[in-house]
C-alpha cells in the first residue's frame, strides 16, 4: 500500500513541477509580451506626438505665409 501511494505522490509531484514549469514558462513569455507592448505603445505615443507637433509647425507656417501673402 504504501508503495503505491510513493508512486502516486511521485507521479503527482512530477506531475506539479511540469505544471509549474510550463507556468514560468508561460509568465515569462507573458511579461515578454508585455515588454514588446508597452515599448510598441510609447513609440506610438511618441509619433502620435511628433505628428501633431508636425501639424501645429505646418499649420503655423500656412497662417504666417498666408498673412505674408495678404499684407503684400
Amino acid at each position: 500500500m504504501s508503495t503505491v501511494y510513493a508512486k502516486y505522490l511521485t507521479d503527482s509531484l512530477g506531475k506539479a513541477s511540469k505544471c509549474l514549469v510550463f507556468l514560468s514558462k508561460l509568465s515569462h513569455h507573458s511579461i515578454r509580451l508585455n515588454k514588446q507592448q508597452t515599448i510598441q505603445t510609447i513609440a506610438n505615443e511618441s509619433n502620435e506626438a511628433e505628428v501633431h507637433k508636425t501639424k501645429k509647425t505646418v499649420a503655423r507656417e500656412w497662417r504666417r505665409f498666408s498673412w505674408l501673402s495678404f499684407a503684400r
